[in-house]
């Protein structure tokens, strides 16, 4: 019955209400609750550590860092090789020397030779500059990057051949991913600059 006439009562302009109580003051800094909790927090402060730790480790990068607006070159036939800019667009003159992409592999022992050699053909070269100069005039040469591996360069605009003077300039299209081996005859794995 009595709640009955809380109903009815229209003196009241809100409903009973079952949390009705005082504020309570939780005003306490952060200094007095460390102070009195300094086992939690230690705690706290171990566990972030080793997260940390685990974190770095497993996300840490391993073995030598690629250079991705680098390549591999070439100037006398595979024999040897050295690593430069990207955008040199080969065949290009380096100490007096025609010098040719060199795609390099390494053996099972970690020795590392040139697989094949790539060039761009003539007009597919000077497209590319031209290209390269426009993206580089407009902030952005990495842009030439995606022009390089559409198929239509990939594939229609290089030459590629084996190393040594017995081998000659191919299409492209005609050894996409030859088989390479070690010198040795052993098993060889692409190496990235």
């Amino acid at each position: 019955m009595e709640a009955l006439n809380i109903i009815r009562d229209s003196s009241r302009t809100r409903g009973p209400h079952l949390f009705d109580c005082e504020p309570i003051n939780v005003t306490m800094n952060v200094r007095e609750k460390l102070g009195e909790n300094r086992m939690g927090f230690g705690a706290a402060v171990a566990l972030i550590l080793v997260a940390g730790s685990v974190f770095a480790y497993n996300f840490w990068p391993r073995g030598p860092r690629v250079h991705p607006y680098d390549a591999f070159y070439t100037d006398d036939d595979g024999k040897t090789f050295y690593r430069s800019d990207i955008y040199n667009f080969p065949p290009y003159d380096h100490d007096g020397k025609t010098a040719t992409w060199a795609k390099v592999y390494e053996d099972d022992d970690g020795n590392r030779f040139v697989g094949y050699c790539l060039r761009f053909k003539p007009e597919t070269q000077k497209f590319l500059q031209g290209k390269y100069q426009e993206a580089r005039n407009s902030g952005s040469p990495e842009e030439v990057l995606t022009i390089m591996s559409t198929p239509n360069i990939l594939v229609s605009g290089m030459e590629a051949k084996l190393p040594g003077d017995n081998h000659s300039w191919v299409p492209r299209g005609r050894m996409m991913q030859p088989l390479i081996k070690s010198p040795s005859g052993g098993n060889a794995y692409p190496v990235n600059p």
